[in-house]
């Protein structure tokens, strides 16, 4: 086997760093989800411009952040195959309570 050459079965560079930087903006977004806002008094009031994201209430902000959590997860899965990975969904039954508790989605698993 020449040095360009990859054993059967072996990702290519393209691929291994897709799924580093997968891995790192899943840390990132969770890294986000557990510092950032939990819960918004008020929501916010329409402009004449569209809002930025650092607009949206809290719980938008949340839902947003989890939705980007689980696209990396479905990427890492694709990538790593039968390989156990996390879920959100525990954490998104927290977020969901009528009136979510900030530690309790903390501890989520």
């Amino acid at each position: 086997m020449t040095g360009s050459e990859q054993a059967p079965g072996t990702p290519d560079a393209a691929t291994v760093a897709s799924a580093v930087t997968t891995s790192f903006a899943f840390g990132w977004q969770m890294a986000r989800l557990y510092t950032g806002p939990m819960s918004s008094a008020a929501e916010p009031q329409l402009a004449e411009d569209l809002p930025g994201l650092s607009d949206l209430p809290a719980a938008q902000l949340v839902k947003l952040g989890l939705a980007q959590a689980d696209m990396a997860l479905s990427r890492l899965k694709a990538f790593l195959g039968d390989a156990p990975l996390p879920s959100t969904d525990a954490v998104r039954e927290e977020t969901e309570k009528s009136s979510p508790d900030r530690d309790a989605i903390r501890k989520a698993r």
